[in-house]
């Protein structure tokens, strides 16, 4: 009996510790207490609670983080300003009533409640603590006690009682929580306020809307698929809070460190949070973001510098994104403002920015600079130009922002400076050519140390580019820094990822260039150069060598002259230029005048070196009588004389059209001059003569010329000539190769398209042009600039035909078609092959590839301007040619020219086109990111319903992307069961949207959309477009740019297989497919 009795005591004795242990998992009590690495953990095993330290440092807080992510994301704190040094000294426990931390003996922090019924704690499944007394009931918790993190169910509330608001409130920096200077409250208007130090509003809600159950200032609300939003309101408190409609989803809300609200949502799939909405939306919109005297530049990276002459108060807090401290002037220089030595003060001029804010003194006096000289507490001081005041700051200088150069709202402010001696500049690079920075803090590029043809203009340290490279701006791949001390000024780079491979090299041929390497296809790719221009690099062909941006290769010589080392001219080094055919045993002689000729160049830019002015009129015999002179020139304006001797440096000629070019005289010998010279008449006697001397030999010269000119006809009909340029054709001799024009594949806005073959049995593509109202030499000279145009995703063209007004383009011939005939396939079609995945994913890059080469690698910009898979042809390998390319006005690389005539089809079209700005190449990039969309679901963006509602393909896309939703719910219903890359599928489809932004400036280059598409360049979630947000808005009844007028021409373009070169082609049913 006995032994019965231990055994069932013992029985519960171990019933009754189990349920201690199983209670003491998420629950603190008088028997279970918290230290060391004892954590607790809510119940369903979202959420644990125990010590931690953020990121490097050496502190210990008591806080709550998720437990299944694989990132620790701290969602609440309870020691925030008060850290511990050593977690096994201390210890989180209930004592007197209270959960109370105590390192050893000493009181760290407190729920801080009188009353002494607690009894445990609890650590809730929605990440709650609770302290609860004997029945159960909530003393206090954590709900009420926000840090820096919203979760869901919680609410941040306004008592009207007390006219107090709860705060949700920023960490200080990423290793210290203790409350920093951004907080989020809820006002009596029912507005959300973000405040900077707790009392500067920086941005609204705007009150709650009873109607539309949002916030009036966040319109974002009502496209939201995932929370349940609520807003209560009684006679004694107000309070928003929201759950989840999916409580399988992980989500929060967090007032930043960088000022911003910010709601993210968990990525199961790639193990990481997904930034889903934030406000402000600009980060210079936050106030004081770059503390006192820092100034926020939405365009850089950071977005806070220090302006020259000021450091950051402290390094380390920058490099946590802390920036709320602040910049100090350069102290370590001993040389503090001096108000009695005015002299050695000066003031550093910022332009183009947002004035502070806070601190300004108004004066009457016009004379703003003396004034604020004249006052020891002025720290800058701007003049306001509407009411011709001064206005002055005292002590900190907050909320300065370098606005961009086309904002009109910038002023020019004067920061107080200490004033310095010039910086010694350190050389960086030496060679020839040469990179050198100046005292200018400029990199400039040098022909043999001295001559300058190259400058990156001067560092700005408000924008953080070099005046001159505007490109900087746009730049995901290096992290550009510039440093300059009393010793040394320098420039340095690194690359954001340290996987890429990249060099910046001083080229042979005298530009700077900037590789980065491809591992997808093993060679190098050209991401920058400058000088732009080949011809623009000083003295690139030597002495006498003429430089011609046009001609393959760049560098001649003149008539008369040869390479000083074919050699080196076969090595691309034309340094050493050209000598005279001294082959020829004739020497310049100046005693006989009469043997020496000068060979005219006509326009051409005059050498800029070595050159003399003479007085003398008659140039000619002026330069005959000087056995120095080389060269001469009339200058018409001053009716004077230019001579060279010695070596003429830099001779380029210009194109026909340039008004700016010289007729330059180069002295030869007369023996080397061309045959219809003057001096030449003699020498054709004396061949006339010999060849009318011998029958024998004028027959055979016949014979010879018959040849000849049938072989180069031979070649002709074959489209090619000897030196590769392009054929010419004669109208009758396509006539004769398109059977009269009797094949029509197609035709558009530009002319009609006729397959033809040649003599040589290759099939080429034949397109005659309408409309063209050019004349001939600028017909010729546009279409020998298309033909200079070739890359392995561009359509070749072959030849051409000029013959009055008929104007004919040869193109290679496509025998796949356009890829509209395998996208957009009816039922009709249904025999045809379904293009896979990979194969559609190779299409869009080479369709990317052959556009970055347009925009970025051409000696001229071209713009596209009807970019769509009806211009995209598909080879016999189903490799992607763009087609159509250079038919539309070619456009500088400034873009500052307007294409005024409205160009490319509807449902492709950028904004700007209907807006009437300038186009730029974003133009395209539009384009291509609505034919990516295409390419992805395999139909055309636009389809019209059953009731009448237009389903827009894009905003769907946005919507999934934008929400994380399925992304494989965009492809192709056809290519169900492929196995498709969903990386891949993800990666196009983030980067077509982020081709139809709105704003040009937000969109990437093509260059950039190959390289994320290659992989090597990651790409983040982009912005829901706002035409597209206001079309969702609008329940789809919006009409975004599609064919209005017509449905009937929409629908029979998806059933036809070829395509055209041409604009908005509208095509025959054909089974072959044309250039």
């Amino acid at each position: 009996m006995v032994s019965f009795f231990c055994t069932l005591s013992s029985f519960f004795f171990l019933f009754f510790i189990c349920i201690h242990v199983s209670s003491a998992a998420d629950t603190i009590s008088a028997n279970f207490t918290l230290s060391g690495d004892q954590t607790l953990l809510s119940s369903n095993g979202t959420f644990k609670m125990g010590f931690f330290k953020p990121g490097n440092s050496t502190n210990f807080y008591i806080g709550m983080w998720y437990q299944e992510l694989s990132i620790q994301t701290i969602v609440w704190v309870a020691n925030r300003d008060k850290p511990v040094s050593d977690k096994n000294t201390s210890v989180l426990r209930i004592s007197d009533g209270n959960l109370v931390l105590l390192d050893g003996n000493s009181l760290v922090w407190s729920t801080g409640l009188n009353s002494s019924s607690a009894l445990d704690a609890v650590l809730q499944d929605d990440g709650n603590l609770v302290l609860r007394d004997e029945s159960g009931s909530p003393l206090w918790q954590s709900f009420d006690h926000l840090g820096d993190t919203w979760l869901p169910g919680a609410k941040i509330r306004y008592d009207k009682r007390t006219k107090k608001s709860q705060r949700l409130t920023s960490w200080t920096s990423t290793e210290d929580p203790s409350p920093g200077l951004f907080s989020l409250e809820l006002d009596e208007s029912t507005a959300y306020k973000i405040l900077w130090n707790g009392s500067k509003e920086y941005w609204s809600s705007g009150p709650w809307n009873n109607q539309s159950n949002i916030f009036d200032s966040v319109p974002e609300m009502r496209l939201n698929y995932i929370y349940n939003f609520s807003f209560f309101s009684n006679e004694t408190e107000s309070y928003f809070t929201y759950s989840l409609y999916n409580h399988a989803n992980v989500s929060r809300f967090a007032m930043d460190v960088s000022g911003q609200i910010k709601q993210f949502t968990w990525l199961n799939n790639n193990n990481q949070w997904n930034l889903f909405w934030s406000q402000p939306r600009q980060q210079c919109q936050v106030y004081a973001y770059c503390g006192s005297f820092g100034i926020c530049n939405d365009k850089s990276q950071p977005f806070c510098q220090c302006p020259q002459g000021f450091r950051p108060v402290s390094q380390k807090d920058w490099d946590l994104k802390d920036y709320s401290a602040g910049c100090v002037r350069n102290t370590e220089r001993n040389t503090e403002l001096q108000c009695s030595r005015g002299e050695i003060n000066e003031f550093l001029p910022l332009t183009n920015v947002k004035l502070p804010d806070h601190n300004s003194e108004e004066i009457g006096s016009t004379n703003c600079r003396s004034a604020c000289l004249g006052n020891c507490s002025c720290m800058a001081y701007a003049h306001e130009e509407t009411s011709n005041r001064c206005l002055m700051w005292s002590k900190d200088v907050l909320n300065l922002q370098q606005l961009e150069e086309d904002n009109s709202e910038g002023s020019r402010f004067y920061l107080r400076a200490l004033l310095y001696g010039k910086v010694s500049i350190t050389s960086v690079t030496r060679g020839f050519p040469e990179l050198k920075s100046d005292e200018s803090t400029a990199y400039k590029i040098l022909w043999n140390g001295s001559k300058e043809y190259w400058s990156s203009g001067p560092w700005n340290n408000q924008s953080n580019i070099f005046d001159s490279v505007p490109e900087m701006r746009l730049n995901y791949i290096y992290n550009f820094s510039f440093f300059s001390n009393e010793t040394e000024s320098y420039f340095t780079y690194s690359l954001y990822n340290h996987a890429n491979v990249s060099r910046f090299a001083m080229d042979v041929s005298g530009q700077i260039k900037q590789f980065t390497w491809l591992n997808n296809n093993n060679q190098w790719n050209l991401f920058w150069s400058q000088p732009r221009q080949q011809c623009q690099v000083y003295a690139y062909c030597g002495s006498f060598g003429i430089c011609n941006d046009k001609s393959q290769p760049f560098c001649q010589c003149p008539q008369g002259f040869r390479p000083v080392s074919q050699k080196d001219w076969d090595l691309k080094d034309y340094s050493a230029g050209c000598v005279r055919n001294t082959e020829r045993n004739t020497e310049l002689q100046c005693s006989r005048g009469e043997i020496n000729e000068f060979l005219p160049l006509t326009n051409v830019k005059l050498p800029d070196h070595n050159s003399e002015e003479i007085g003398s009129t008659n140039c000619r015999s002026a330069c005959l009588g000087n056995c120095s002179c080389m060269a001469y020139a009339h200058e018409e304006t001053s009716n004077r004389c230019l001579m060279w001797s010695k070596d003429v440096l830099n001779l380029q000629q210009l194109e026909e059209d340039n008004s700016e070019g010289s007729r330059f005289y180069l002295r030869l010998s007369a023996s080397d001059m061309p045959r219809n010279s003057p001096s030449g008449k003699s020498n054709k006697v004396m061949i006339i003569g010999a060849v009318l001397g011998s029958l024998g030999v004028v027959a055979l010269v016949l014979l010879a010329v018959i040849l000849i000119l049938r072989n180069l006809r031979m070649k002709r009909m074959r489209g090619e000539k000897s030196d590769g340029t392009l054929a010419a054709f004669s109208y009758r001799e396509l006539q004769n190769s398109t059977k009269n024009f009797s094949e029509k594949l197609g035709g558009g806005g530009f002319g009609s398209v006729f397959k033809g073959a040649l003599q040589d049995s290759s099939v080429i593509a034949v397109k005659r042009l309408e409309g063209i109202s050019q004349g001939e030499k600028q017909f010729r000279t546009e279409v020998v600039t298309i033909g200079t145009i070739q890359h392995m995703n561009l359509v070749r063209l072959r030849g051409f035909c000029s013959e009055g007004n008929k104007k004919l383009l040869v193109y290679d011939y496509m025998p796949n078609g356009s890829l509209d005939s395998h996208l957009f396939i009816s039922q009709t079609e249904e025999e045809k092959i379904v293009l896979g995945w990979k194969l559609r994913y190779q299409i869009a890059l080479g369709t990317a590839r052959g556009l970055a080469y347009l925009h970025d690698e051409c000696r001229d910009c071209i713009i596209h301007c009807d970019i769509k898979p009806e211009n995209i042809l598909l080879d016999s390998q189903f490799g992607p040619k763009v087609a159509d390319f250079g038919l539309a006005k070619l456009v500088g690389r400034d873009f500052s020219r307007v294409l005024t005539t409205m160009r490319g089809t509807r449902g492709y079209l950028a904004p700007e086109w209907i807006s009437g700005v300038a186009i730029t190449a974003k133009a395209d990039v539009y384009s291509y990111g609505m034919m990516l969309f295409e390419i992805v679901s395999g139909r055309r963006n636009t389809e019209q319903s059953g009731n009448g509602k237009v389903r827009f393909f894009p905003s769907v896309a946005a919507t999934v992307l934008t929400k994380d939703e399925d992304i494989r719910s965009l492809l192709d219903p056809r290519l169900e069961g492929e196995s498709v890359d969903t990386e891949e599928l993800a990666r196009a489809c983030k980067v077509a949207c982020w081709c139809i932004q709105d704003e040009e400036s937000h969109r990437p280059a093509m260059s950039q959309v190959v390289q994320i598409l290659e992989g090597v360049l990651e790409v983040n979630t982009p912005p829901f477009p706002r035409s597209i947000q206001a079309l969702v808005e609008n329940d789809g009844s919006v009409v975004f740019f599609t064919e209005s007028s017509s449905s009937s021409s929409h629908n029979s373009s998806q059933k036809q297989n070829h395509s055209s070169s041409s604009s908005s082609s509208k095509k025959t049913t054909n089974n072959n497919s044309s250039a």
